[in-house]
């Protein structure tokens, strides 16, 4: 129970902090100072403590929140803050009582203790996606950053079945117009978000290490089962189906010959022909053994450590359906008609630590911006450059 005292300060706290709010320019003085009172009324609502003890407390915390406070309680400084005065008002309209989030903590190594991060964040979160999907890997598609995230046209042709001809001497040519002239409109690239970690005000003070780079991990799978996820549908939608395997939950390598012969030798002759399919599909296919109980692929990798599969690389693509009765668990082609497109600038680490439920918590919260989208150039009516396998019914 608050003394009559406690309940006063704490009042006056409040009237200062709405105060602040209402200013139509704050200073660093101000923001400053208003971290400063939401410590201080955080820690007034526990009733437990003395005067002196709470004071030393909130100025304890508004520090490690990042504010600088001087030794007097209520003398203003000029401190830099990171949050904007809508913030500041977001947080008084909303109320103490806000909606909270827990947070990890240092107590269960499961919840944060085993973070141990390495490499620089950008850098390590764009090699990681690559290495866990090779669909964001330029060695494999068509790789491509615009400057922003406006509605985007891609030109496209296909010429695949027209040749050159011997033409007489003094003869005139013929006309030889390209096939089919296209374009790929992207739409306007979303953004992605990771959604908030949560961490608390103790983890970070006893990490060895910088956060954003224990967060960059986390990251990586989130947008890879986000982003890849909805690439590898966009490739599944406008490619075609070459052929469809003899049983529903087995691909076969008959089945993958089968799959072979649909596709144009112009697209199998491709420096980025590739497989695509998960890794378990991947293993199931290199178990595949004859009827003397012998296998039937031996596994070999190219110069640049990828499997081969009929001597074509596979690219690991761990978003694409596993083998079973329906699915498109296999796909060939040439990759480099496949489009993914980044935003520029776009791959950012917020960092949120003085809004509703994490300032007064002592919580800090961590989220992952990134804007991406992605199609296939195949012009109209032309043979598809990439193609699956479809599994039989049965």
């Amino acid at each position: 129970m608050l003394s009559v005292s406690q309940q006063i300060e704490l009042r006056s706290y409040q009237t200062e902090a709405e105060s602040l709010s209402k200013k139509s320019k704050l200073t660093d003085a101000d923001r400053a100072r208003f971290n400063y009172l939401m410590s201080a009324i955080s820690l007034a609502k526990q009733g437990a403590i003395s005067d002196e003890v709470r004071r030393a407390e909130a100025r304890k915390n508004a520090i490690e929140c990042g504010v600088q406070v001087p030794d007097a309680p209520f003398t203003e400084a000029g401190i830099e803050t990171r949050q904007q005065n809508q913030e500041i008002r977001s947080y008084l309209r909303y109320g103490m009582e806000a909606e909270s989030r827990s947070g990890m903590s240092v107590a269960t190594d499961n919840a944060g203790g085993y973070f141990v991060p390495a490499g620089y964040f950008r850098d390590r979160i764009f090699s990681s996606l690559k290495a866990a999907d090779r669909l964001f890997d330029p060695s494999v598609v068509t790789f491509f950053e615009s400057n922003d995230g406006n509605v985007l046209t891609v030109p496209m042709e296909d010429d695949t079945d027209t040749s050159a001809a011997i033409i007489s001497e003094n003869a005139q040519s013929t006309e030889g117009e390209i096939l089919t002239v296209d374009r790929l409109q992207l739409a306007k690239a979303p953004t992605w978000r990771s959604k908030q970690i949560v961490w608390s005000m103790e983890l970070l003070q006893d990490s060895a290490f910088p956060a954003e780079d224990v967060i960059a991990s986390v990251l990586v799978s989130r947008f890879q089962r986000g982003i890849g996820a909805s690439n590898v549908s966009t490739l599944l939608s406008a490619a075609t189906s070459g052929a469809t395997s003899a049983v529903g939950a087995i691909v076969s390598v008959d089945d993958l010959y089968n799959l072979m012969a649909s596709i144009n030798p112009s697209y199998l002759a491709s420096q980025k022909c590739y497989w695509a399919m998960n890794f378990a599909t991947l293993i199931s296919i290199l178990k595949l053994k004859d009827t003397a109980g012998r296998y039937q692929i031996h596994p070999r990798t190219d110069a640049n450590g990828n499997f081969l599969i009929l001597e074509k690389p596979v690219a690991i693509c761990p978003s694409v359906p596993s083998v079973a009765v329906n699915s498109k668990s296999v796909l060939l082609g040439d990759f480099s008609r496949f489009f993914v497109r980044t935003v520029k600038n776009s791959l950012k680490l917020m960092k949120y630590s003085e809004t509703p439920g994490l300032v007064d918590n002592g919580l800090f919260a961590f989220e992952g911006f990134m804007r991406s989208n992605s199609g296939l150039l195949v012009p109209s009516g032309a043979d598809s450059p990439i193609k699956f396998l479809t599994q039989a019914a049965s």
